[in-house]
């Protein structure tokens, strides 16, 4: 028997020590308590009378949020503004219980490294997943070196992906970009992310043989290996497409790790014309808990990370992130194009789910704010007075348990 903290709790399973224990007491366990277990159970019994009650001051609790450049507090159904305290720019808020906040590097990740998500365990290490963005083209490279994706527990590297390999898709290609996005990791150093390979040649769009040539690559990335998910191929010039080949494998099958347990399953993409070279951009996916219940099925850009925590009876707040790692795509205006069916008129109404802060109650969900959700995970803080001091400190550069990184 050891005693461990739990960091979420999911009706009668807790996570702790990176592992989902199960509550056979009859003790409440919360976010944050300390609890005694041997690895598989958490014990703990609380007594229903007989003696008097120990008085305290209540503390109350909530939900620290970052989201659309503002912290919050969702607390008792609705949204506090934390409005004295200053918005920190291209930083993502990771935090456990009331005395441990961190404002990680999280910048848009134009020509720079990205931290793609980040995690924290209950003894205050710290794992995070840094993906890059590259661009060799008419102005150059950007940034110089390619590398890898890099995963970290407390700044030192447990795992990488090389990127190089991807380099070199197109032969005499003038342009190339290596992009990553959607990055998952957690604090058993299991991690994955989605990445994309766009190249072009310039030569031959005239009518010169043999034209000019453009690919488009996704795959999604973990600890297994690159999986593939669509691939586009095309040479064509100012006629039209002189050749095109897709393989649109998707995700047959496939669960994408969100976080304690939680993950999302592809029902379908959206189609691609047949004189268009775009991979899919909508995505309808189903996001599921740890027991395989449903939480919500919607429409989300690919390569979306979501954050999410239950707060109710099928009730869960929902935060979305999404940043683009397409860069290339064409469309055929030429005397012979191919013949195109007709687009499916259900996806003429589809929209994406943008980025924000979502409550999902009952599978339906509601923004509740708009912008960039830079929250790596939501927990329900016990002591939210304290929390704020503590938000207050790392925003200020204060002490090592809570500091801007």
């Amino acid at each position: 028997m050891h005693r461990a903290r739990v960091s979420t709790v999911a009706g009668k399973k807790a996570l702790a020590e990176g592992k989902w224990l199960t509550v056979i007491g009859n003790r409440s366990v919360h976010s944050g308590d300390w609890v005694w277990t041997d690895g598989r159970c958490i014990y703990g019994h609380e007594s229903a009378g007989g003696s008097a009650p120990v008085l305290g001051k209540r503390r109350e609790s909530g939900v620290p949020l970052y989201v659309g450049g503002w912290h919050c507090i969702y607390q008792r159904g609705e949204l506090r503004w934390l409005s004295k305290l200053p918005s920190v720019s291209y930083r993502g808020l990771l935090y456990l219980g009331a005395h441990a906040a961190y404002l990680l590097p999280h910048p848009y990740p134009r020509d720079k490294r990205q931290l793609l998500d980040a995690d924290m365990d209950a003894y205050g290490n710290i794992f995070t997943l840094t993906g890059v963005y590259w661009v060799e083209g008419d102005l150059g490279i950007r940034p110089s070196v390619l590398g890898a994706v890099r995963v970290e527990k407390n700044g030192k590297e447990i795992a990488s992906h090389d990127l190089r390999p991807y380099y070199g898709v197109l032969k005499n290609a003038t342009f190339t970009s290596i992009i990553t996005g959607g990055g998952h990791v957690d604090c058993e150093g299991n991690w994955g992310f989605y990445l994309e390979i766009d190249a072009s040649t310039d030569g031959g769009y005239e009518g010169r043989k043999p034209g000019r040539e453009m690919t488009n690559t996704v795959y999604y990335v973990d600890a297994e290996g690159a999986h593939p998910l669509f691939y586009e191929y095309a040479r064509y010039n100012k006629n039209g497409f002189l050749r095109k080949i897709e393989n649109f494998t998707g995700a047959r099958g496939k669960k994408f790790p969100i976080h304690d347990g939680y993950y999302y399953m592809w029902n379908s993409y959206e189609p691609a014309g047949a004189n268009a070279l775009c991979r899919p951009e909508r995505i309808i996916l189903t996001i599921f808990t740890l027991a395989g219940d449903k939480v919500v099925t919607g429409c989300f850009r690919l390569g979306t990370r979501f954050t999410i925590l239950r707060i109710g009876e099928g009730a869960y707040l929902l935060g979305v992130y999404h940043v683009t790692i397409q860069k290339l795509w064409a469309i055929s205006q030429g005397w012979d194009q191919n013949p195109e069916e007709p687009y499916p008129q259900e996806w003429d109404e589809v929209r994406p789910f943008e980025d924000g802060l979502y409550l999902c109650k009952d599978s339906v969900m509601k923004r509740l704010v708009k912008g960039y959700c830079d929250t790596f995970r939501f927990r329900r803080v016990r002591d939210i007075k304290t929390w704020e001091k503590t938000l207050k400190n790392a925003i200020q550069g204060g002490s090592k348990s809570w500091k801007t990184l």
